[in-house]
């Protein structure tokens, strides 16, 4: 008889590695070490038999790995969701356990041979409701500065699901490329500033044509990125959190929480942060307001805002 050891049966597991814990809670230390990927969950059993493992989620979302020895690490499991699992080994079956994975936000993921890849989703939004997670993804480009591997792209293809690649390298003559057409995802190009620099004629035509691709539910799960996944990202998932009623504190830290990558720190304090809140925050006192009236002059509608608001709002507390 196989029988499960790890998680114990009804037991919290994390997601946050000490590291990232520490970072949220003490804003720092900063270090040049990539510490973006998260902790995985470890599953084991006795005896140390080689098979299946099934893993079923709250939403009835089934998903099965390969059990080595006893042992398996499974990575990107939802913050604040129920699982059952079972492990399967010839004609064995164990019993079915369950467990819960903690609620902290971010949900950071690990995808390989990339960096700084989170969920947007997780944070308290209008009304008190979350940010739906599985929907809108940070991460550094897919080819470049960081490559994904054979692995890399499975993730994205089979547990992540995305069917849109969000691009927004092409400012100053950088290279950008096709990344995902080999897993049958949308590539979609739309080149951007980042801080103060969005403010323009120009930036704000390009901000309504990657606010309305939001509007869309056919384009999600869509994977946003521009090099490093940092200050082109960061501003713009600044104010798409905004939209959806993040908390002003909760958007800051998560800008912050790309200074987990490789690619150097990232302030609230920074010159480059501060000269974009004084420009953004022109358009409202709040973040929520300045968001609405930011994207309204850009020429996004209200039926647009209300649509990307029902695309990423939970529908319920």
């Amino acid at each position: 008889m196989i029988r499960l050891v790890s998680p114990k049966n009804n037991s919290t597991v994390r997601l946050l590695t000490d590291a990232q814990r520490a970072f949220i809670e003490n804003g720092g230390p900063y270090t040049a070490e990539d510490i973006s990927i998260p902790e995985p969950v470890v599953f084991t059993c006795e005896p140390a038999v080689s098979g299946e493992l099934t893993l079923i989620s709250r939403g009835g979302d089934e998903r099965k790995y390969s059990l080595e020895r006893g042992r398996a690490e499974v990575y990107n499991l939802l913050a604040n969701g129920e699982y059952r699992w079972y492990v399967t080994a010839g004609f064995m079956r164990s019993e079915t356990h369950t467990f819960k994975t903690e609620a902290d936000v971010p949900r950071f993921l690990y995808v390989e041979g990339l960096s700084n890849v989170r969920d947007i989703g997780g944070f308290e939004g209008l009304g008190g409701k979350r940010v739906r997670q599985g929907m809108v993804f940070r991460a550094t480009e897919l080819q470049g500065v960081t490559n994904l591997t054979k692995e890399g792209r499975e993730t994205l293809r089979d547990e992540l699901k995305i069917r849109t690649d969000l691009d927004f390298r092409g400012i100053n003559g950088e290279e950008v490329r096709e990344s995902l057409g080999d897993i049958g995802a949308n590539f979609v190009n739309i080149p951007l500033a980042a801080y103060a620099d969005i403010f323009t004629e120009e930036q704000m035509r390009v901000y309504k044509s990657s606010f309305e691709l939001l509007a869309k539910r056919e384009f999600y799960p869509i994977i946003a990125h521009c090099q490093c996944g940092m200050d082109r990202t960061g501003t713009w998932l600044y104010i798409l959190g905004a939209l959806l009623g993040v908390d002003e504190g909760e958007l800051a830290l998560d800008y912050e929480l790309s200074s987990l990558s490789r690619w150097g720190e990232r302030s609230r304090g920074s010159e480059d942060f501060k000269a974009f809140l004084e420009k953004f925050h022109a358009y409202g006192a709040s973040a929520r307001v300045a968001a609405e009236n930011f994207l309204a002059a850009c020429g996004v509608s209200d039926e647009v805002v209300e649509l990307i608001r029902s695309n990423l709002i939970e529908d319920s507390l």
